[in-house]
């Protein structure tokens, strides 16, 4: 399966558009290895994929391999097509034009985090970067002052596939009162946002002030003592709250606008089903706004529900 359609005719005026398959639904799910053609408009981004991100640099390598290898293994997905594996080749394929994609599903509901750390660590391993995106995310305490039991590092290490020793160290490391947050750390942590991004340490009367920019990002953290300044930086980007680029947003926003135009569903139709007016639907299109992702959620399950009445 090369996975590359022609791209669909859109109906004339007055005719009903063609509508996509409708999606699987299972009676009673279990983890299965059969793996199925799905729509890609089907799937959903897992809330915690930020864990591992996707550079610039990681999604040309992906995109030019699928395009001269095709997709070696399938996507994971749950039976709601919440992506637990596979969201960086996703992105890869909807690049190359695919329409439809191979899919297993498994039986993890869609809040579970553990199995998606799990799949991606057994797949492609973690830094220590991505290890602290790990512990800020489902496991914060990791990173507090205070006795641990070994049994809570072990249950970690084998819910996440991370290797016991590492959190161990990592722990000790991110809590020695010696250690500093360096600008090179910073710019690492950071970097998956753009390879252009700029640290900016400033001193003021209320203390240092930590700026993180690069083209169309900024935050600060401060102004206070410069190690803990530093930290907070650190912890800011490690943590969901930034995983973002505008590169993502504009994905998302072409995304809204292919599946509209597709659907024969009007800019104005669709800011009227939404409750919005047709301005902000079109600076979402834009990938201006972090609420584009409900936009494109609420205009999936508005195509679900015309496919099952169709």
């Amino acid at each position: 399966m090369n996975g590359i359609t022609q791209k669909r005719t859109i109906s004339q005026k007055g005719e009903r558009p063609e509508l996509p398959a409708p999606r699987v639904i299972f009676q009673k799910l279990e983890s299965s290895t059969e793996a199925k053609s799905v729509p890609l408009w089907q799937l959903k981004p897992h809330m915690q994929s930020h864990i591992f991100p996707m550079t610039d640099h990681i999604f040309q390598s992906l995109t030019g391999d699928i395009e001269q290898r095709g997709l070696l293994e399938p996507i994971v997905v749950n039976a709601e097509h919440v992506i637990f594996s596979g969201h960086k080749r996703i992105a890869a394929v909807q690049h190359l034009g695919w329409k439809t994609i191979p899919v297993i599903y498994c039986d993890y509901s869609s809040g579970e985090v553990l199995p998606l750390i799990k799949f991606n660590v057994s797949a492609h391993g973690a830094d220590y970067v991505t290890r602290m995106r790990i512990y800020e995310t489902c496991s914060p305490r990791l990173l507090q002052k205070g006795l641990l039991p070994q049994e809570f590092i072990e249950k970690l290490a084998a819910g996440t596939g991370l290797l016991a020793r590492d959190i161990q160290e990592d722990r000790e490391q991110f809590l020695s009162e010696e250690r500093e947050i360096t600008v090179t750390e910073l710019k690492e942590v950071w970097g998956y946002r753009s390879d252009r991004i700029r640290i900016n340490i400033l001193d003021s009367a209320r203390g240092t002030i930590v700026q993180v920019r690069s083209r169309n990002f900024e935050t600060e953290s401060g102004p206070g003592n410069p190690k803990e300044v530093m930290r907070d930086s650190y912890r800011k980007a490690c943590s969901g709250l930034f995983h973002h680029s505008q590169r993502d947003f504009a994905v998302i926003g072409e995304k809204i606008t292919n599946l509209r135009t597709e659907m024969g569903i009007s800019q104005y139709a669709l800011a009227e089903y939404l409750g919005v007016s047709q301005s902000y639907l079109a600076e979402c299109e834009r990938g201006r706004y972090r609420s584009c992702e409900d936009v494109l959620v609420s205009l999936q399950r508005l195509i679900a529900d015309m496919a099952g009445d169709a």
